[in-house]
């Protein structure tokens, strides 16, 4: 479905303002489980636009991001596999600057064991990472992800992971960052999102997503 999200964001570093997110087609990791594959996100040309210090800034745009946990449904062998991310699109270095939108490329490959009743799914992955350069950054990055998807209540669904990237060239070295983002509500036209992320500077966000 089409969606819409808005709403208001807060960064330690450049302050409050708005946000605005379209996304033309497909689902992400935290959205109703219906008619889709569970645990999983694909979004294509997907566009988050902020607008802060009076400014109009360009967040991201996913061309293509595909990712699945890729867990097993029964336990049985064959059942499940590799986690697994593929990435490509413009994103801000980082949530301390507003103007340092590069180019993309990620693949990541991992593992996700879920509980039994599949509420809690822990994973893991490996990544790596091409980019454009910019100021002393380098151009490629080696990675660990590792994080929880949490679904306690139909109503009520979240995701915390924790990244550590490291500069294969450049000036740069290791860079932590983690986010943790929740979806409440079950409705297919609309939900409400909280979340906290913290790369460098550290934003909130509360916002109002709704879908056609």
């Amino acid at each position: 479905p089409l969606t819409m999200r808005t709403g208001v964001v807060h960064n330690s570093q450049s302050g409050s303002g708005l946000l605005l997110n379209l996304r033309p087609v497909y689902f992400d990791m935290l959205n109703l489980e219906y008619g889709r594959l569970a645990n999983s996100n694909l979004t294509m040309f997907d566009a988050e636009i902020t607008y802060q210090l009076q400014r109009i800034s360009l967040r991201k745009l996913d061309f293509v991001n595909v990712e699945t946990l890729n867990v097993s449904r029964t336990g049985l062998k064959g059942d499940g596999g590799n986690a697994w991310q593929i990435r490509i699109g413009l994103l801000n270095q980082n949530l301390a600057c507003e103007s340092c939108t590069v180019l993309n490329l990620e693949g990541g490959i991992g593992q996700a064991l879920a509980s039994p009743k599949g509420r809690y799914i822990l994973f893991g992955m490996l990544s790596g990472t091409m980019q454009t350069r910019y100021q002393q950054s380098g151009s490629l990055k080696g990675g660990v992800t590792v994080g929880v998807l949490f679904k306690p209540l139909k109503q009520w669904v979240g995701r915390f992971e924790f990244k550590r990237k490291k500069y294969l060239n450049g000036d740069r070295e290791e860079i932590d960052s983690w986010l943790l983002e929740n979806r409440f509500g079950d409705s297919r036209k609309w939900d409400i999102r909280f979340a906290i992320e913290k790369n460098i500077a550290t934003e909130t966000r509360l916002t109002v997503s709704m879908y056609w």
